[in-house]
């Protein structure tokens, strides 16, 4: 007897979690850049980075929201991941 069995997978499993349609380490660096801004500068400089972070990481969100982690791997892997890293040989 053929019995198909189906196992329920939710949506929500494979979604980013996210504050304001950002992913939501993003959304703490822009909250912090904001602060330190607001620290050092005032209310409109604080605005205005906040502002500029939130929509950056908001296009990095739509985009693919694992891309800063992929990005900050291969900084920390350079050696390995470099392509333009040559072997010189000697030809005779």
């Amino acid at each position: 007897m053929n019995m198909q069995l189906q196992h329920p997978v939710y949506r929500a499993i494979n979604k980013p979690l996210t504050v304001g349609g950002v992913e939501r380490r993003l959304f703490g660096i822009a909250m912090m850049g904001g602060l330190l801004v607001l620290i050092a500068f005032g209310l409109t400089g604080a605005a205005i980075t906040f502002g500029l972070l939130f929509s950056a990481a908001r296009v990095l969100t739509k985009k693919d929201y694992q891309l800063p982690r992929i990005l900050l791997a291969t900084r920390r892997f350079h050696s390995v991941y470099d392509p333009a890293k040559r072997d010189w040989y000697v030809i005779r």
